[in-house]
């Protein structure tokens, strides 16, 4: 009489009689392969099962006499483990292990390869005739007493815990679908049910629907899709010209994103990209060496390299495309304090036709005025050379450079005048900066530093606060000017007498 039946390797039939004898037939013509003397199950045949282990390849049964019988599938050969003291039936496997239960002594043993000894052993309730894992990885087991009473139990720190006791007092037996099987078909539905809100997303974007979009990015993430909501959220940032938002989903989307993923190198290259237009170079840099650069197209030979180079230093000015204050926004997302002189807006082009005028003479002259009308509010000039920074190759420049005075009106306002020389005239473009100053204080973070670097920003840009400061400063260059073309004039017409 067989006891019990597995189906094994696809197309075999192995059976476990009650004399103790393996059976193992072909399931296509019924032919009996193989018969096996082995240790006779225990009396109360209805409740023995044969059990794969498929970490060894072995089908496990208990035996009548305590041990637990092991029998490789390959060549039949057969293992015995001392396992318990008397008679039991509670044989099922765990993640990977393979577990027993004693019905008398209350011992739950695991096994994790054909060895004498379990790997570890913890108490369990006495009378226990049947377990079963309760899921997959969720490290809860459902033990069944001989009288009936089944319970989950949870293994928590090495110790079997009850969890909660079933209504069902008649179970003699317990059994459930291969979790292989029923993962993948819940795998199949995970992913069918992924690729529906990926598309209701992509829906809600092109019509607008903004107000729907975070609940189905919820749901994504409780399916443990955040790495492809994060996608989506860079996808849609990039499609509404959001650079800190595109920014803010690709930052963290390197963080998760392994660099031998698929795609992933797509994903740097872009992320390579928001970086550079954030002018966060040195950072773009980092990433383009594991790419192996930026897009040939995206950007100048030599020119991420020499830019960042020169922002390391304090005597470069640039000028961006984005908004300063998502440029802001951008160095607070990677902890950066936002940092440098850019340019907030060009003021006007003055043309000097009266020869050569240098930097260093503009300021003199400058000086002259401001002194001789005692206007001590306004502030000193400087002479510097700056490297002005765009997306063409860098060119270093003559500057004159008005410092905002020190208060919150002006603060971090700056006006500066390239002197540019073009043949026989000089041409002076004027430009009002911002030059984010200071340094983070200690206990202070990137983010503080830069809430106030957006302050202070706010303020330059309101034309009753920095506005008065600036036409005075202007006024006092126009005058300078003046008499410097006055001047030049003057010593043109004596020449020729």
């Amino acid at each position: 009489m067989v006891c019990s039946l597995l189906e094994v390797q696809g197309d075999r039939l192995l059976g476990l009689s009650a004399t103790g004898r393996l059976l193992l037939w072909n399931l296509a013509d019924g032919r009996l392969l193989k018969s096996v003397r082995s240790p006779a199950p225990p009396g109360k045949l209805a409740m023995v099962q044969l059990v794969r282990w498929p970490r060894t390849n072995t089908v496990a049964y208990p035996a009548a006499d305590g041990r637990l019988v092991l029998c490789e599938l390959e060549a039949m050969q057969l293992h015995t483990l001392e396992a318990h003291n008397e008679s039991f039936y509670a044989v099922f496997v765990v993640g990977q292990d393979l577990c027993t239960v004693g019905t008398s002594d209350g011992i739950l043993k695991a096994w994790q390869r054909i060895a004498p000894a379990p790997a570890w052993q913890c108490n369990a309730p006495t009378g226990i005739i049947g377990g079963q894992e309760a899921g997959p990885d969720t490290g809860q087991i459902l033990l069944i007493t001989y009288d009936g009473q089944t319970a989950i139990h949870v293994l928590r720190s090495g110790k079997l815990h009850l969890h909660r006791a079933l209504a069902e007092n008649h179970a003699r037996v317990v059994c459930s679908a291969n979790w292989q099987a029923r993962l993948k078909i819940l795998q199949k539905r995970r992913t069918a049910k992924v690729q529906e809100l990926c598309t209701q997303i992509k829906e809600c974007v092109a019509a607008g629907q903004s107000g729907e979009i975070d609940t189905l990015h919820r749901q994504l993430i409780a399916m443990g899709s955040q790495t492809l909501s994060l996608a989506l959220q860079a996808w849609r940032a990039a499609k509404e010209k959001d650079t800190v938002g595109e920014l803010r989903a690709r930052y963290s989307l390197a963080q998760r994103l392994p660099t031998d993923a698929p795609l992933a190198a797509t994903s740097l290259s872009r992320y390579g990209h928001v970086l550079h237009e954030s002018w966060l170079l040195r950072d773009a840099l980092t990433v383009y060496a594991h790419i192996g650069g930026p897009e040939k197209d995206h950007v100048l030979p030599g020119w991420l390299e020499q830019t960042a180079e020169m922002m390391e230093g304090d005597d470069w000015v640039a000028h961006a495309k984005p908004p300063i204050p998502d440029l802001v926004g951008a160095a607070t997302i990677l902890n950066r304090p936002f940092t440098g002189r850019w340019v907030l807006n060009v003021l006007g082009t003055i043309q000097f036709p009266e020869g050569l005028l240098t930097a260093e003479g503009l300021v003199r002259k400058y000086e002259q005025v401001r002194n001789e009308e005692g206007r001590s509010g306004l502030p000193v000039a400087e002479a510097r050379l700056f490297h002005w920074l765009s997306r063409r190759m860098p060119r270093t420049i003559a500057t004159v450079l008005f410092i905002g005075a020190a208060d919150p009106a002006t603060e971090g306002a700056e006006l500066a005048v390239q002197v540019l020389q073009d043949g026989l005239q000089t041409i002076l473009v004027e430009h009002l900066l911002f030059h984010a100053v200071g340094t983070l204080k200690q206990g202070q973070s990137a983010m503080d530093y830069n809430n106030r670097t957006t302050e202070v920003l706010a303020r330059i840009g309101r034309p009753e606060r920095a506005g008065p400061w600036l036409r005075a400063v202007r006024r006092a260059l126009s005058r300078a000017i003046q008499r410097l073309h006055t001047e030049a004039v003057y010593r043109r017409r004596e020449g020729r007498d």
